[in-house]
């Protein structure tokens, strides 16, 4: 869980986080890898100016599949993901960007992406600007 937060009245706030999660898994057949974060920024009060990014990579690990042998099957991967921005209050203003990107092993018997990602705006008199990426292979 990696996450900023400014809250009060009048506060000028620049904020940015990235998390990175690559799994690892056994060096044989049927690897595993599970990744599983949470990446969050928080603005909320009155009159508050918020400039806030997020960045959330997962990546599967394991074993890939290209083994020839008979029974040598890939990995089992799984991503589970939040990533997001929240500017709450009264007459705020809020420049937002999030991204996230998934991806399995390649070759892996088994991957699993599931991700959230979001920007909130809300409250009286805000103004917010936000653009939101999400990428899943």
């Amino acid at each position: 869980v990696i996450s900023n937060t400014a809250a009060g009245i009048q506060n000028k706030a620049q904020q940015q986080v990235m998390g990175v999660q690559a799994g690892g898994g056994l060096a044989g057949p049927f690897g595993t890898a599970s990744n599983l974060g949470n990446v969050s920024n928080l603005a909320a009060g009155v009159g508050n100016t918020a400039k806030q990014q997020v960045f959330g990579l997962q990546t599967g690990g394991g074993m890939g599949g290209g083994v020839k042998a008979p029974f040598a099957l890939g990995g089992f991967n799984s991503n589970a993901g939040t990533v997001s921005n929240s500017a709450v209050g009264i007459g705020n203003t809020a420049q937002q960007q999030v991204k996230a990107m998934q991806f399995g092993a390649p070759g892996a018997l088994f991957n699993q992406n599931l991700g959230t990602v979001s920007n909130l705006a809300a409250g009286i008199g805000n103004k917010a600007q936000q653009q939101v990426t999400g990428i899943q292979k």
